[in-house]
């Protein structure tokens, strides 16, 4: 008689680091039927039950001539959420290939050694004192033949299905021996393991770019695409690789294709959040899972004002001001990391009203790096939460760019709405990301060469020629540098501002350039050189106007001069500002320092030939290249570091019996100075108007918004 047990194997229970699920049953023969715990199980649902016999009896009458005996049971599998299973069978380590003698174990009936039909196993003496094993499949009769006795090492299949089965299918296994009187008699057993493995799901997911017949225009999609794979689990995640297109924002994966800026007609997969996230639920019963999914895309290209573009695409980050720094300069440097760059409100009450011409709008500016990505200056602003460069052309797509239109990082907005920006080099032909001298149009001295670096006036954007002399002569501030009623004083222009107003400007964005720019940068927009003076001994009360200083150093140990860009940018207790002069005294020169461009003007005074000039040490401070101290720190990944050096406008002073410096951007990141004959790179300076507009482009280094004349 048969009995059977029903075991249970729950997919549900979950064992750490294990992704198969087995039943082990063993069966004897004469003998108890063994159940091994349950291992490896998965962290699905469902069940798959075994129904097996608790014995198998077989009687062994030995004779002459030889006599056949078999003796079956039955094993029974079901499956529920489970795409079929895998039923095999293996013997124990020991005892492979042999029925023993429970009483002695020296006796044993071997193993046949091949296949042979039970008509040729049950009549041909050949076999006679030898056992085998058959099995059914597919729930088919027993088969036609007798196998040799399974391994310990390998599993051998007895059967294997596709589909879930609620309804048992039923297995029957039949032992099988000759025997003859050579075979003592007793009771033979040997003891198998049975293995119920419930099969993976197979699935394929698909990632269409959906971005037109060749999908040309889309990168970093998932790979492998499309990935064909299987699992034990209930669901599989989808791959947050998230795809870059050209031009547009990645708004996540939709099992429906649709257009660019339609909202998504099925389910939605999102690396982001939203929609079902990345949890693909899988139909374990099915024979095979696929899904496609179509990416989604709104344009990210701006066609409105570059003011309104930049607030848009700045909106999040742009919120954030600036109010804990008040009263000196080390709180806006200090705290500049990859974590906390990004886009601030200029705040007029901490850091002084600022002197752009109009103050209608709010200022904000970018501070530190533009990625993620350090140690590659030059080629950051690629993230597209940072969008700021800007590229001047006549082409209104970005595959008409050409190698002659000229590149720009967006540094701040202005007061009147308008755009400051920084040259950084020409369209590479794929990309705005220049550095070193690629990103600058040249190298010059700031003002002079070798034999005046003794004159004071020659930190100058524009200068007292009468006082440009190596001879010894003294006069007051006033009549040196000039005075706000009296700016015309500086009748000479210097170095640096004779190359972009002669040389540079007309052919790169002006008259001689194909696409003449003047008209549409801001006539308004000032560019300080801040010559408010101070010595060491009182930073925040400035020289009067009236006080006498020598226009050349004479002997060691004579009085050191320094500008107003130094106490705010060098020393700890003032804070950098878009004010032009120094808000904590009486001395106001914000007119004969600020520069600002008048059509037909030569240039000299304080007036600029053409709407172009330099970026301040403050606006610099700003972007995050603090000055190379232990108090005040820089960021050697601030945007504006192109990996050499090059000019500011701001004057940085005289050391006391020594030469003329300015402030300059140093290679490394940091505020720095240098001699005023000195040659470093040129990076010129513009501001675009409020009613610029943006004809095309997301802002990034590879698709820079572009502006056309």
């Amino acid at each position: 008689m048969l009995k059977s047990k029903e075991v249970k194997l729950s997919k549900g229970f979950q064992l750490p680091f294990l992704s198969y699920r087995y039943l082990l049953v063993a069966f004897t023969l004469f003998g108890i039927i063994i159940l091994s715990d349950n291992h490896n199980v998965s962290a699905s649902s469902g069940t798959l039950t075994m129904s097996i016999p608790d014995s198998i009896s077989l009687n062994i009458l030995p004779s002459s001539s030889g006599t056949f005996a078999s003796t079956s049971g039955t094993i029974s599998v079901s499956t529920t959420y489970a795409s079929g299973y895998t039923l095999g069978i293996k013997a124990t380590s020991s005892n492979n290939n042999a029925l023993i003698n429970t009483s002695d174990s020296s006796k044993t009936i071997p193993s046949i050694t091949a296949s042979i039909s039970e008509s040729t196993f049950s009549t041909n003496n050949t076999y006679n004192d030898k056992w085998g094993y058959k099995p059914s499949k597919l729930n088919s009769s027993a088969n036609s033949n007798f196998l040799e006795a399974p391994t310990s090492t390998t599993t051998t299949t007895l059967d294997q299905t596709s589909t879930s089965n609620s309804t048992a299918n039923t297995y029957t296994i039949t032992l099988g021996t000759r025997l003859t009187n050579a075979t003592a008699p007793g009771t033979y057993e040997n003891t198998f393991v049975f293995t119920v493995l419930a099969n993976p799901t197979p699935y394929t997911i698909t990632y269409n770019a959906n971005d037109g017949a060749s999908g040309a225009d889309t990168t970093n999609m998932p790979t492998p695409n499309p990935n064909s794979s299987s699992t034990y689990a209930d669901t599989v995640t989808l791959s947050n690789t998230v795809p870059v297109r050209d031009g547009y924002n990645f708004k996540g994966w939709c099992t429906v294709q649709v257009a660019d800026g339609a909202a998504c007609s099925g389910t939605t997969y999102n690396p982001d959040g939203g929609g079902t996230d990345l949890t693909w639920t899988l139909d374990q019963t099915a024979s095979t899972n696929s899904l496609a999914i179509y990416a989604m895309w709104e344009s990210a290209r701006c066609s409105d004002t570059l003011y309104n573009c930049i607030a848009t695409a700045w909106a999040t980050e742009g919120s954030r001001v600036l109010t804990n720094d008040t009263d000196t300069n080390t709180g806006i440097q200090a705290a500049i990391t990859t974590s906390n760059s990004g886009v601030f409100k200029y705040n007029p009450s901490t850091f002084g009203a600022s002197s752009d011409a109009a103050n209608t709008s709010d200022i904000y500016f970018y501070r530190g790096i533009l990625d993620t990505t350090v140690g590659s200056y030059g080629s950051d602003g690629d993230n597209t939460a940072h969008p700021n460069t800007v590229v001047l052309s006549s082409a209104s797509e970005k595959s008409s760019l050409t190698t002659s239109d000229t590149c720009w990082r967006i540094v701040r907005t202005t007061g009147s709405g308008g755009v400051k920006m920084i040259y950084q080099g020409k369209w590479t032909g794929s990309t705005c990301a220049n550095a070193t001298t690629n990103a600058q149009v040249t190298t010059s001295a700031f003002s002079g060469t070798s034999n005046t670096y003794r004159q004071i006036v020659r930190v100058g954007y524009t200068y007292n020629s009468t006082y440009a002399t190596n001879t010894s002569q003294s006069g007051t501030i006033a009549q040196i540098f000039g005075t706000n009623s009296n700016p015309e004083a500086n009748n000479t222009r210097s170095t640096i501002k004779e190359y972009i107003e002669d040389t540079w400007y007309s052919s790169a964005i002006g008259s001689s350039s194909g696409h003449d720019y003047t008209n549409m940068l801001e006539a308004s927009a000032g560019y300080c050189n801040d010559r408010t003076m101070n010595t060491s001994t009182d930073w925040t009360t400035p020289l009067a106007e009236s006080s006498t200083i020598a226009s050349t150093y004479g002997t060691s140990g004579q009085q050191a001069y320094y500008f107003g860009a130094y106490p705010r940018n060098v020393t700890t207790n003032q804070p950098p500002s878009l004010t032009c002069g120094n808000k904590y005294s009486q001395i106001d020169r914000s007119t004969v320092d600020l520069y600002r461009y008048v059509s037909g003007s030569t240039g000299v005074s304080n007036q600029l030939k053409y709407p172009a000039a330099l970026l301040t040490a403050d606006e610099a401070a700003f972007a995050g290249s603090g000055y190379n101290s232990s108090t005040i720190p820089y960021h050697a990944n601030s945007f504006l570091r192109s990996g050499s050096n090059f000019w500011l406008l701001s004057p940085y002073g005289r050391f006391s019996g020594g030469n003329a410096c300015g402030f300059r951007l140093s290679s490394y990141g940091g505020l720095g100075y240098g001699y005023v004959y000195n040659t470093y790179g040129v990076r010129p300076a513009i501001s675009l108007t409020p009613e610029t507009m943006a004809a095309n482009g997301t802002g990034t280094a590879a698709d820079p918004w572009i502006v056309n004349p």
